[in-house]
């Protein structure tokens, strides 16, 4: 499994073209109105590699697909293996999503979730004070022209589909990104917003379905070693 290395990046300049989009970044998470703000049950620990435990929250969340409205997102087992050391995960809990276990730090809650009618589904995760947050999005496999634009910004592939199907493309960032390709389909990047640090993730896979994924990380300075085990934690299950 190949590790998230924070160091080593290689500068994204920043640039424009027609019918160009910006990807803004943010150190905030957002929340959703109260009526439809995510709720989390305690469902046990989460057992990784057979020895090491994690606390687990399944999550009910909005969902534009449900005649009902609303999904209760529960795992089939609470069983997964996945590259988790037992120090990170003293410091770490699981919440279950459409697209499986996210590990945040203990103590934060699910602020903003939901599934789109065209399946695409979006969680943040953040603490009580607001400072930090753990976000992740993916495309869901069913909508192509989401997965494109959005993957278009660091992957040359997913930007020329987007241009043969008149889709606009990502080429510009808010604030200036470093970049590391990980794997064909990862990359990792890093940016400084408002003086704090956000490490990401943007995963993109162009076979029998066009998907898209994205994970970012912005932690209180005391919490910042924990970046990497939530990275890496998603990069092993994202095969």
């Amino acid at each position: 499994m190949k590790k998230f290395v924070l160091g080593a990046f290689i500068a994204l300049a920043l640039a424009s073209s027609a019918h160009a989009e910006t990807r803004n970044f943010s150190v905030t998470a957002s929340t959703n109105k109260a009526s439809e703000r995510p709720k989390a049950k305690s469902i046990g620990d989460l057992i990784v590699n057979g020895t090491v435990r994690v606390p687990a929250y399944a999550l009910t969340v909005v969902d534009g697909y449900s005649e009902e409205g609303w999904t209760e997102l529960k795992p089939e087992s609470m069983q997964v293996r996945g590259k988790l050391s037992a120090d990170a995960a003293k410091q770490l809990q699981a919440y279950f999503t459409k697209e499986g276990w996210v590990l945040v730090p203990r103590g934060w809650n699910a602020v903003y979730g939901g599934i789109g009618a065209n399946g695409t589904s979006r969680f943040e995760f953040a603490p009580a004070s607001g400072v930090g947050k753990v976000t992740f999005y993916d495309s869901g496999g069913g909508c192509v022209g989401c997965a494109l634009i959005d993957a278009s910004l660091f992957f040359e592939n997913a930007r020329n589909q987007a241009r043969e199907n008149e889709f606009p493309i990502t080429d510009r960032t808010s604030v200036p990104v470093s970049k590391v390709k990980l794997r064909p389909t990862l990359v990792g990047y890093r940016a400084t917003v408002s003086g704090q640090q956000l490490d990401g993730i943007d995963g993109f896979y162009d076979g029998q379905l066009v998907e898209y994924f994205n994970q970012e990380v912005v932690l209180p300075r005391a919490l910042r070693h924990l970046a990497t085990p939530i990275l890496n934690w998603t990069m092993s299950q994202r095969n």
